[in-house]
């Protein structure tokens, strides 16, 4: 009998407990460049809001120490662009403070989206001769590792 009371308890706490999941979400953007591998150029075009908006958002200090800072900056960035429909930051300026155990990010810029593409053409050229840092190499961005239930 005591058997089987420990093997129904024993079934109840396997049973109770449940194991957390984490998401890590991860972006990356890069250029085809590789062995036998040639991609032509595509040229965006953007349609770029006037007049800078922010959003700012408050962190553990604990937060930021197990994430990192770059990733606290990418999530704000990813809240100002998800909440205003865009598709990228121009020119964006981070701002920190900090007031005892708690940190606040705020991130500005100039709201964004793709208004068109083109494969690069002959007169785009001068272009990029001129402006040599228009090319970008790989940018990834590693997301805040969140954990659910």
């Amino acid at each position: 009998m005591k058997k089987v009371v420990y093997l129904i308890l024993g079934g109840l706490t396997i049973v109770s407990c449940s194991t957390p999941q984490t998401s890590t979400r991860t972006t990356k953007s890069l250029d085809i460049i590789g062995a036998g591998i040639i991609h032509k150029p595509v040229i965006a075009e953007l349609d770029v809001k006037p007049g800078r908006v922010w959003h700012s958002k408050e962190f553990k200090n604990s937060e930021l120490n197990l994430y990192g800072s770059e990733n606290a900056k990418n999530s704000v960035m990813g809240e100002l662009l998800k909440a205003n429909n865009a598709d990228v930051l121009v020119e964006p300026i981070y701002e920190t403070s900090s007031s005892g155990s708690k940190t606040t990010i705020a991130v500005s810029g100039f709201l964004a989206t793709y208004k068109s593409f083109k494969n690069i053409e002959e007169k785009d050229i001068k272009l990029l001769e001129v402006r040599p840092q228009v090319l970008q190499k790989a940018d990834v961005k590693e997301g805040v590792e969140g954990t659910t239930k």
